[in-house]
């Protein structure tokens, strides 16, 4: 993807994901979303409801990060309730952690059940499944990535953030050049250069999660 334009804001979630965040983190995050038209803003669970309040009437979705986030390491059952849950509270789209021991040790049906349980959940809107590609080898990360897409899910997300690793420009390449061209990737990460940035973006992400929105929009703006 060659980007031509002047900022990349329309495909950024913006996050607040800190286990401190208060009503008033929010509503600065929220801010920063719909001031410098971000495409979403991905919360925990507890701040969603807010955030759809915050957000409403503008064109920024509200993004809800579930699944036992960040370690994945919740029931099935668990992760289609938080996934009803957040959809009732005014969710636009669900970031889904998916179970990665349970990916490694067991058949592809785990993975199968656990998508596609929240995908139901999500009752039509897009769900990512977050692969968190530092704890996988090559082929895991591809394998994932196909088993979510059979299960419904729209998106893998590289990373949660949480990791050892963020995304890598290698993992980004590596999804895109083996997976469905439908299946979209969101890169994941300590984002705050465009030219970090923009070779993520290259690499085949079409969406990108930043925290530090401000200051990556402002460096891109700065450079070109």
């Amino acid at each position: 993807m060659t980007m031509e334009r002047s900022q990349p804001a329309g495909l950024i979630d913006h996050a607040l994901l800190a286990p401190d965040a208060t009503n008033e983190s929010v509503r600065q995050a929220a801010r920063v979303a719909i001031e410098r038209g971000c495409a979403g803003l991905t919360l925990n669970g507890s701040n969603v409801k807010f955030g759809s309040i915050l957000t409403k009437g503008s064109a920024v979705k509200v993004v809800a990060v579930v699944g036992g986030f960040p370690l994945g390491r919740t029931p099935i059952a668990v992760k289609a309730f938080e996934a009803a849950r957040a959809v009732q509270d005014g969710a636009d789209e669900l970031d889904l952690m998916i179970n990665l021991g349970a990916f490694k040790e067991c058949s592809p049906d785990y993975l199968l059940k656990e998508v596609g349980e929240v995908v139901r959940a999500a009752q039509g809107r897009p769900v990512k499944a977050i692969l968190e590609t530092c704890y996988l080898t090559d082929q895991e990360k591809v394998r994932a990535g196909l088993l979510a897409g059979q299960a419904g899910a729209g998106w893998v997300v590289t990373s949660t953030g949480y990791g050892p690793g963020d995304a890598t420009v290698a993992d980004v390449a590596l999804l895109r050049s083996q997976l469905p061209a439908a299946l979209q990737i969101k890169a994941v990460g300590d984002l705050r250069t465009k030219q970090r940035a923009q070779a993520l973006l290259e690499a085949g992400a079409a969406r990108l999660g930043v925290t530090a929105t401000a200051e990556l929009l402002d460096d891109w703006a700065a450079s070109a």
